[in-house]
C-alpha cells in the first residue's frame, strides 16, 4: 500500500466533485488511492466519470461502479474500535482540528498497531493524533 499526500504537486490541483481540489478536499479519495494503490489524480477522474460525488462528498455506494474489485460494506457515524480493528485497513473520520467546528472532518486510513495513513501531511501518525474520531467507513478491496 502506497501512502499519498493530497497535496502533492501533482495532483493537489486536479479538480473532481462540484468544485473541490483534490489538495483542498480530497482527503477519502486519497484513502481510496491508497487502498487501491493508484495516483489520487487517477482515482478522482475516474470516480467522476461514473458520478460518484454529490457536491464533493463521496457516493460511497457508487464506489464498486468505479472500481470493481473495491466493496462498500458500511458508513458509520459513531467510532467503534472494536469493528474498525476488525476491518484494518479502514478509513476513519476525525475531526481535524479539535474544535467544536462542524466544517473540519477529515478521513485518515488506520492500517494497524496503533498507526494511521494521513492524506493531509503525506505520513505515517499515530491513530490518537486527531480527537476526536467520528465515524468510519469500511471498504474492502478483493
Amino acid at each position: 500500500m502506497t501512502l499519498y499526500s493530497q497535496r502533492d504537486n501533482r495532483w493537489r490541483n486536479q479538480k473532481f466533485g462540484k468544485n473541490g481540489t483534490i489538495g483542498s478536499l480530497g482527503c477519502t479519495l486519497t484513502c481510496i488511492s491508497m487502498l487501491l494503490d493508484l495516483a489520487p489524480d487517477q482515482v478522482a477522474k475516474r470516480l467522476d466519470e461514473v458520478k460518484a460525488f454529490t457536491g464533493n462528498f463521496l457516493i460511497w455506494t457508487r464506489l464498486k461502479a468505479a472500481y470493481p474489485q473495491l466493496q462498500f460494506i458500511k458508513r458509520v457515524r459513531t467510532y467503534d474500535n472494536a469493528d474498525v480493528k476488525a476491518n484494518i485497513p479502514c478509513l476513519v473520520e476525525v475531526d481535524f482540528d479539535g474544535t467544536p467546528r462542524k466544517d473540519d472532518r477529515h478521513w485518515v486510513l488506520f492500517v494497524g498497531n496503533k498507526r494511521a495513513y494521513d492524506p493531509w501531511l503525506g505520513k505515517e501518525i499515530s491513530t490518537s493524533h486527531y480527537t476526536p474520531l467520528l465515524g468510519y467507513s469500511i471498504v474492502k478491496v478483493s
